[in-house]
This record gives structure tokens, C-alpha cells and sequence, in this order.
């Protein structure tokens, strides 16, 4: 009788220390995730999505998106194009970039022919 007694207060013991061990083991990462959500308040999976791959309009401080070096660079005469279409304000930056793939299309005379085969790929999609 002795025998069965100990044998199960051995089994309630373990199962009680498994229980606590377990219970410890989940606590930690809890707080740890709930300390490394930002403090917008949004979860990893409802982050905002970023201007890459939302068609938003975007902010007109250039002309040109803050591509105008990169643009003279690519060009014979290493000046922008009269005829270079400008960003404007309600213009999404998906937009604008068609736009302008668009143009390169149509000017390949005022493109560099290294800089027009470098970009031939991405205005072919």
C-alpha cells in the first residue's frame, strides 16, 4: 500500500513540476513579444505596407522624385530633357515611374546606349 501511495504522489510530483516548467517556459515569450511590438501597436503580420508596394501618391519635393543626377546621367547631352515628364502632386510614384518608361521608350535617341540596355529589361515588363 505503501508502494502504491509513493508511486502516485511521484507521478502528481512530476506532473506538477512538467506543469510549472511549461507554464515558465511560455511566460518569457509573451513578454518578450509583447516588449518587441512597435508602438504603433500593430503585429508583425499588420504592419503597414510600405510605399513599394502600395500605389500611393507620393510627396512632390523634386520634379523629378529626387532622380534628376540619375536622369543627366543617362542622357547624351548629360541635361534633362525639356520633354522629360515632371512628377505632379496626386501622382502615384507607380505611376510616375510608367510614365516614364514610357518616355524612355519613346526617346531612346537621348539615352545612352549603355544606360538604354541597362534599363532595357525593366521597360520591357
Amino acid at each position: 500500500m505503501k508502494s502504491i501511495t509513493l508511486f502516485i504522489l511521484l507521478v502528481f510530483a512530476s506532473t506538477f513540476t512538467f506543469a510549472q516548467e511549461s507554464e515558465t517556459v511560455k511566460k518569457p515569450a509573451t513578454a518578450i513579444s509583447s516588449k518587441s511590438e512597435p508602438a504603433t501597436g500593430l503585429k508583425k503580420a499588420e504592419k503597414a505596407p510600405t510605399q513599394q508596394t502600395v500605389d500611393t501618391p507620393a510627396k512632390a519635393k523634386d520634379p523629378y522624385l529626387e532622380r534628376g543626377e540619375k536622369i543627366k546621367s543617362i542622357t547624351k547631352s548629360g541635361e534633362i530633357p525639356a520633354s522629360f515628364p515632371k512628377f505632379e502632386d496626386g501622382m502615384s510614384a507607380e505611376g510616375y515611374k510608367q510614365i516614364v518608361f514610357q518616355w524612355l521608350r519613346d526617346n531612346k535617341d537621348l539615352i545612352k546606349e549603355e544606360a538604354y540596355e541597362k534599363l532595357e529589361p525593366k521597360l520591357n515588363k
